[in-house]
């Protein structure tokens, strides 16, 4: 009789200090109760040998938290949505120990356990899938188990698990936990992702991964992998430029989040239309105006609705001053305000019936 997966593969798990499970065929599932106990506490010889024959034809997976090294556990990032797997694959590696079932890829990697890093989900801009940090308390099924929505193997990508020196696992901490939220729910990724008019939204992209204590090669990273395939725009040679420039600013140490004060000059936030945009008054011209992300950033449209002085009192750099800055209080200040009600405007302005 041939041996199913748990019991050809278990032996290669324990072996290593890992703690292997049994996992109910076609499902996400332990076959065993109580399996988180076994995250620090592995097996007896006398347990390992009866689930070898008990669930032999099992599929295999392994409990995350485990110490793997002095002072380190493995842990898993698992990327629901392809979108993520390539600037993943370029922080880690592209031979970086990873797992495909159906869709996007779990990567393995070790976290110290004095970070505390506990299992959450961070979530992702509207339309793209979220990102689950999977530590103690979770499990993960393991090739060649069977996907239970495919009826297929998973499979490795890069080196498999039990052939992988755990130092050789990428060290992932809290810092670079924020680096990836901030990333994944920055409302620039669509942008990028169409590799369409990029380099504002990289500029501004750039901006909050710096704010987020990110690191030159991490934000080339993402920018550089959630561009499409094929991407033939100029602003992948503009990255280096763009985060010498952003930090030249001063982004750092959450210096992004700069509070804004219309004053009796500047344009005052009012929030968000239902297209997505932002609108703004400009006090200037007694005008209420709809913008995007893009033009808010843009130096020449900030211009067109203040003079420089009015910026750069606020956000002055050496070399004048920080249009990036400037734009992300103004968005921030539209967001903080809800969606935009014309009906509650009063004053001077043209408007559409029924806007």
């Amino acid at each position: 009789m041939n041996k199913g997966v748990f019991a050809t593969k278990a032996q290669k798990y324990w072996a290593i200090g890992l703690s292997a499970l049994p996992e109910k065929p076609g499902e996400k599932k332990p076959a065993i109760a109580n399996w988180t106990s076994y995250q620090a506490n592995p097996p007896s010889k006398d347990r390992r040998a009866e689930w070898l024959s008990r669930y032999s034809n099992c599929g295999i997976g392994i409990n995350l938290g485990t110490q793997v090294a002095d002072g380190e556990q493995i842990a898993a990032i698992d990327a629901d949505d392809d979108i993520w797997v390539r600037p993943l694959r370029g922080v880690f590696g592209e031979e970086a120990c990873a797992k495909r079932g159906k869709k996007g890829a779990t990567f393995f990697v070790r976290v110290p356990k004095s970070e505390k890093v506990k299992s959450t989900v961070l979530k992702a801009v509207e339309g793209f899938g979220a990102i689950d940090i999977l530590s103690g308390g979770k499990q993960t099924v393991l090739p060649p188990s069977i996907h239970p929505n495919t009826g297929q193997p998973y499979k490795w990508l890069g080196q498999p698990l039990h052939k992988t020196k755990f130092e050789d696992l990428p060290q992932v901490d809290k810092r670079f936990l924020g680096v990836l939220a901030t990333a994944i729910k920055s409302e620039h990724v669509p942008c990028l992702v169409s590799g369409k008019e990029t380099h504002s939204a990289a500029l501004s992209f750039t901006a909050q991964l710096v704010a987020a204590d990110a690191t030159d090669s991490e934000i080339k990273a993402f920018v550089l992998g959630l561009f499409p395939d094929g991407y033939a725009g100029d602003t992948h040679k503009e990255l280096p430029g763009m985060i010498a420039s952003v930090r030249e600013k001063g982004f750092e140490n959450s210096a992004f989040n700069v509070p804004y004060d219309p004053g009796g000059t500047g344009p005052i936030p009012l929030g968000f239309d239902k297209n997505g945009n932002f609108v703004v008054r400009d006090q200037e011209r007694d005008l209420i105006l709809s913008a995007t992300s893009s033009q808010l950033l843009s130096l020449q449209w900030q211009l067109g609705l203040a003079p420089m002085d009015f910026w750069a009192e606020q956000f002055r750099t050496e070399k004048g001053y920080s249009s990036i800055l400037a734009g992300s209080a103004l968005i921030e200040g539209c967001r903080s305000k809800g969606p935009f009600d014309p009906t509650n405007v009063r004053g001077r302005g043209l408007w559409k019936e029924g806007d």
